[in-house]
């Protein structure tokens, strides 16, 4: 797969992985992505991200799965002061929240959680950033969706809580990352929505994030 033709070779990883993260977005399942686009005033569309570069093997193994990303989601004020993190499975458009009890709350499309989160009074902004490991995906996503599988007591503001899904997720792969493409990332421990806020946009952002979405709050 050839991306955009350049003059400059020193320019031409960084172009090829901003046309490879368009290419992304543009070819992931297109019904799911228009679910995520389509929540009326509580959504916005996907955008690029124009730092994105692919640093990852170009091997058709790390780009086969780049169709099942997932948006980690960090959400500010209104029903929780300190912050909430949730999750969509970009492949099936299915959110995942973390929120007090012994299972995950699960909503398909994602748009029923997105729109009711940042809806009301107590509504809360949010905003989605879309990480792409290529043919990790699928362990990132399994990590992440058992990541209470042991979680006896539900719900903690210390332990088990929205955030710690992330942490488990995200240092399932590190290894694999730093193997497959020469990057040592530092784990992921803190569990507070501000932090995993900072990790992503300081460690990952231009690496790993393909897009961004905005949920703004809305009556």
């Amino acid at each position: 797969m050839n991306g955009p033709g350049v003059d400059n070779p020193q320019n031409s990883e960084e172009e090829e992985g901003v046309f490879l993260a368009q290419q992304a977005a543009n070819e992931a399942d297109a019904e799911s992505l228009e679910a995520v686009r389509s929540g009326g005033t509580a959504t916005a569309s996907l955008v690029v991200t124009g730092t994105y570069k692919n640093t990852y093997s170009q091997s058709p193994a790390s780009q086969e799965d780049s169709t099942n990303a997932t948006m980690v989601i960090v959400w500010a004020g209104g029903w929780n002061p300190w912050g909430h993190v949730s999750y969509t499975t970009m492949q099936d458009d299915t959110s995942y929240s973390w929120e007090g009890v012994w299972n995950w709350t699960i909503d398909k499309p994602s748009a029923q959680y997105t729109n009711t989160r940042s809806g009301g009074e107590l509504g809360s902004e949010g905003t989605g950033y879309v990480l792409d490991f290529g043919n990790l995906n699928a362990k990132f996503q399994k990590a992440l969706i058992h990541a209470y599988d042991s979680s006896y007591g539900g719900y903690g503001p210390i332990s088990d809580n929205c955030g710690m899904a992330f942490n488990k997720a995200i240092n399932a792969i590190r290894k694999d990352l730093e193997k497959r493409d020469k990057v040592k990332l530092p784990m992921s421990l803190n569990i507070r929505p501000s932090k995993i806020r900072e990790y992503i946009e300081n460690i990952l952002m231009q690496r790993y994030v393909v897009a961004q979405q905005r949920f703004s709050w809305h009556k």
